[in-house]
């Protein structure tokens, strides 16, 4: 059967700065067209698209406005007639400049969102005996605001509670990056000889709010990423404990933080204590709440531009790159040849097969250029 992908070099992009002022950043990537035997082709084209969708309230019930921020379309082949394409792999790279002022990829409840695609498309001349094929990639885009870029000193909360226990909860950083794990070092020592301590918890909550107009309300949602509990802490001798709270990888499961005219995105560390008193059962409970701020994937883990490099650019080898760092397909290896399309760079090369990904695991990042071409 034939294959038809999209291999980016990272579906994860990072502006820096303000929008005003700040850096843009690059889309890099491949459309791989795998054919089994020659076909006839219409057309192969490209399309990225930026997109924010608004609801808010009115009187008439509610009212939903669509803006497309950014719209660029690739076409591959060199001309409108149709073409016959020998067996193998077609490949056709791409590359797009973003302008920085564009809106990160935002999503509050059914309010707000912010969402960019890539949509492939082969077009045959008939579609009696093969029909179109269409693929698509989602594209995230957040923002390393210059405040945030700063480093963080350590935080640490230590006092008594109702003369009943001392308590201290200690994070080495006000700043995570998805994908990490944020280490809360806990210590509670009873004052009390009749009280004893049931269990430490930690809670990773996001919180979304948009406001649709000035002078509008917003309503903040509220939802729980992660939560962890110590219920063995009173066995513990030393009175201490550390919670390892994992900050997911996925821009499903946890947004970044962001603050613009319309949405504001934040993050807290929630911590309980559950307290038991020996004389009656009574249960009470003490609750500390710590702000934290959650930023996308560390930028060193990010590849440098393909012109910073000593070594000359080859298509080729990008599309090894970008099989090796695509996260859900599987292209089955073919024989390597050479060739050129039209409308964009392309060719017909040999890419290895490579197996999906979850999206939440640690990404297998690229090796570099150089290290592509040493091999």
């Amino acid at each position: 059967m034939d294959t038809f992908n999209i291999f980016l070099e990272s579906d994860e992009l990072v502006m820096h700065g303000n929008p005003s002022r700040g850096i843009g950043s690059v889309l890099r990537g491949v459309v791989a067209l795998d054919l089994k035997q020659p076909a006839r082709i219409k057309s192969i084209r490209l399309c990225f698209t930026g997109q924010v969708t608004r609801r808010y309230a009115v009187k008439e019930g509610t009212r939903e406005e669509e803006k497309t921020v950014i719209n660029r379309t690739w076409s591959f082949l060199p001309s409108k007639k149709t073409q016959t394409l020998r067996g193998g792999c077609h490949t056709y790279d791409f590359e797009l400049a973003l302008p920085n002022n564009l809106p990160e990829t935002t999503r509050v409840a059914n309010e707000y969102m912010v969402h960019y695609r890539l949509k492939a498309e082969v077009e045959h001349p008939t579609l009696i005996f093969s029909r179109n094929q269409t693929c698509y990639r989602t594209v995230y885009i957040s923002r390393y605001r210059d405040q945030q870029e700063e480093d963080s000193p350590p935080i640490a909360i230590a006092d008594r509670w109702a003369d009943k226990l001392d308590y201290s909860f200690t994070i080495p950083s006000r700043i995570v990056h998805q994908g990490e794990r944020v280490p809360v070092t806990a210590r509670v020592v009873p004052t009390d000889a009749m009280v004893r301590v049931r269990h430490v918890a930690c809670t990773l909550k996001e919180f979304t709010t948009y406001t649709p107009h000035a002078g509008f309300s917003g309503r903040t949602h509220r939802r729980t990423i992660q939560h962890v509990q110590n219920s063995a802490f009173h066995r513990d001798a030393s009175n201490e404990a550390t919670l390892s709270v994992h900050v997911p990888r996925s821009h499903e499961r946890v947004q970044c933080d962001s603050e613009t005219e319309s949405v504001k995105i934040r993050h807290r560390l929630k911590f309980a204590i559950s307290v038991e008193s020996l004389e009656d059962g009574h249960l009470s409970e003490l609750r500390l709440t710590v702000p934290i701020q959650i930023l996308a994937a560390h930028s060193e883990q990010c590849l440098p531009a393909y012109e910073d490099s000593s070594l000359p650019y080859d298509p080729f080898l990008m599309v090894q790159l970008m099989q090796q760092n695509n996260y859900h397909t599987t292209t089955t290896p073919i024989t390597t040849a050479t060739g050129r399309g039209g409308g964009g760079r392309g060719g017909v090369s040999s890419i290895p097969s490579t197996p999906g990904q979850d999206s939440d695991s640690a990404p297998c990042w690229l090796p570099s250029y150089e290290e592509c071409v040493a091999r």
